[in-house]
């Protein structure tokens, strides 16, 4: 839905052949995972990293300290 249905309303209804539409889907699909991004924060040199999902998964908030 969101990969293919979304960008083709969202061009059609803003009249917008650029192709903006389709940035919210390939960021979902690079975006890490929870696991991923605690792993990238402790690389980068934060400490006491740790997330908690919301609406089941959909949305984390990540906490972290530098």
């Amino acid at each position: 839905y969101s990969f293919k249905l979304l960008p083709f309303i969202g061009t059609i209804v803003a009249r917008d052949r650029t192709g903006v539409y389709e940035y919210l889907p390939a960021s979902i699909r690079t975006f890490p995972d929870q696991e991923r991004l605690c792993q990238i924060l402790r690389d980068a040199g934060f400490r006491q990293v740790s997330y908690k999902n919301l609406s089941g998964g959909i949305v984390a908030i990540h906490i972290a300290t530098k």
